[in-house]
């Protein structure tokens, strides 16, 4: 039986290793998709349509089940080998039951739970344990079939001693709390060896059919490339992506305040400053970013007061964002490196309009 987990609700053991990853994430460099599936792959598989990785089960298996109809609305699932022995007694769900999207008959669920449990303890009997004892077993899975089997290795073919399959039923339910299950009835088309020694020579890697389009990543290949071409120093790109000839351009976007004259006088005005970093790594927007000038009561209350008191505010504080930045412009700066941060102002502004009769503030209009 298979359980799917409820979105959102997913607080098990699993959280164990999102906070492994977690870690590492904060720990270490992580600039774009491409380097946080290298950290997840450290702790879980994160190949995402590794072509590799995954195949065509359900092309390939198209003959031989029948689509399942809403499958979204399902998070409950049961997988049932008949042997032929399987008793099921069908039942009539109440009237406050509320329906199965889809037709099929319904079943209790200890009803079902039962019989996967009589079918299981059938097979070990007569199958299971006699092949131990006559040293026969030849256990379960993939790796058990080839040495068994006249078809080359990986084609997952049953082995020739095998003339017959059990038809498996599928039974489904909206969640845990259901009482009954709904059987999909024909979803296994044909338990015939020959259709099913078809279908699984049918399943191959999706590198072998490369018009599907299953590529790592999916949608994100394109852009996951074009960061680690652009954007990521050379020294943390993985081999398997290219970089340009000249190496990293190294380019960044990010803002910064320039000086701008007006008819009001001089203001600060947010402009766009394109910057190339070096061949071979450019430089990080934070590196670049202008630093804030610090408050100090005793170099900037001055300043500050005189600029609220005199042309063309006299005594109002700023509403519009323009006039803060032009206040701003008059604030003495050291240097040409630190810039005011027009919050800062702002704060230090209303609290000598509450302190002070001369000062008024009015409020925003941004």
């Amino acid at each position: 039986m298979v359980v799917y987990m409820v979105v959102g609700h997913t607080k098990f053991g699993p959280d164990l290793v999102a906070r492994q990853i977690a870690g590492r994430f904060n720990a270490e460099d992580t600039f774009n998709h491409g380097q946080l599936v290298n950290i997840i792959s450290n702790y879980a598989s994160s190949g995402a349509y590794a072509e590799d990785l995954l195949h065509t089960w359900k092309a390939g298996t198209q003959e031989l089940f029948s689509p399942i109809s809403h499958i979204m609305s399902y998070r409950c699932f049961t997988l049932l080998a008949d042997d032929g022995a399987v008793r099921l007694t069908l039942v009539q769900p109440p009237a406050d039951f509320e329906p199965f999207l889809d037709p099929g008959n319904v079943y209790l669920h200890a009803d079902v739970m039962r019989a996967c449990d009589c079918a299981a303890e059938r097979q070990l009997r007569s199958v299971v344990m006699p092949s131990l004892h006559r040293k026969q077993y030849r256990g379960v899975g993939e790796r058990a079939v080839p040495a068994h089997s006249n078809a080359p290795a990986g084609d997952r073919l049953l082995p020739d001693s095998i003339s017959s399959c059990r038809n498996v039923r599928l039974f489904t339910r909206r969640c845990v709390e259901d009482g009954y299950w709904r059987e999909q009835a024909g979803w296994m088309r044909t338990s015939a060896v020959s259709a099913v020694n078809k279908a699984l020579s049918s399943v191959q890697p999706y590198a072998a059919h490369p018009e599907m389009r299953k590529e790592a990543y999916g949608a994100k290949a394109k852009d996951i490339a074009d960061q680690y071409a652009k954007f990521v120093p050379p020294q943390f790109v993985p081999d398997r992506f290219e970089l340009p000839e000249g190496g990293c351009t190294g380019t960044s976007n990010f803002w910064k305040q320039t000086k701008l004259s007006t008819a009001q006088g001089t203001m600060q005005q947010l402009g766009q400053s394109k910057m190339s970093g070096r061949q071979g790594g450019g430089e990080s927007p934070s590196a670049q970013k202008p630093k804030k000038v610090r408050w100090s009561s005793a170099l900037h209350s001055q300043p500050l007061l005189t600029a609220l008191l005199a042309p063309p505010l006299n005594g109002t504080l700023p509403k519009k964002h323009v006039e803060w930045l032009a206040l701003a412009g008059q604030m003495p700066a050291p240097g040409n490196e630190l810039v005011w941060d027009v919050q800062v102002l702002k704060r230090h502004a209303k609290q000598m309009a509450k302190e002070r009769a001369d000062i008024v503030w009015l409020g925003s209009a941004v």
